[in-house]
């Protein structure tokens, strides 16, 4: 249990270097102004602008979203570090539900059963 209540599962395959989550948002629709945004914003994550701790390191490890049946599912690849994939896979998450969604208060109340008279 982790945002909103929800079951995260998630997996971490050392043999393929992949740790991943088949739904980080449930019922985002794949032609949305909000996917589009989330794709770029999981991009920006990956900016070597960004200060190494919030930043994947593009040399270490690449994340990636896709919507299926509108459930956004995230994906970190790694080469070889499992821990440091893990860790980032983790606060990518975390910024998504912290640092994305709060622009998306409508879609929280619908997705998430959250009453609209007490903002999150």
């Amino acid at each position: 249990m982790w945002h909103r209540g929800q079951t995260f599962q998630v997996t971490v395959d050392t043999r393929t270097g992949m740790v991943r989550c088949p739904q980080v948002l449930p019922k985002v629709r794949s032609n949305s102004e909000m996917y589009a945004r989330l794709k770029a914003f999981i991009r920006s994550r990956q900016d070597p602008e960004l200060p190494e701790h919030r930043r994947i390191d593009p040399a270490r490890a690449h994340a990636t979203c896709a919507n299926r049946n509108g459930n956004v599912s995230l994906t970190l690849r790694f080469q070889s570090d499992a821990e440091y994939a893990v860790r980032r896979f983790v606060d990518l998450v975390q910024e998504i539900y912290l640092s994305f969604l709060p622009d998306y208060f409508d879609y929280q109340v619908e997705a998430f059963n959250l009453d609209p008279d007490y903002p999150a």
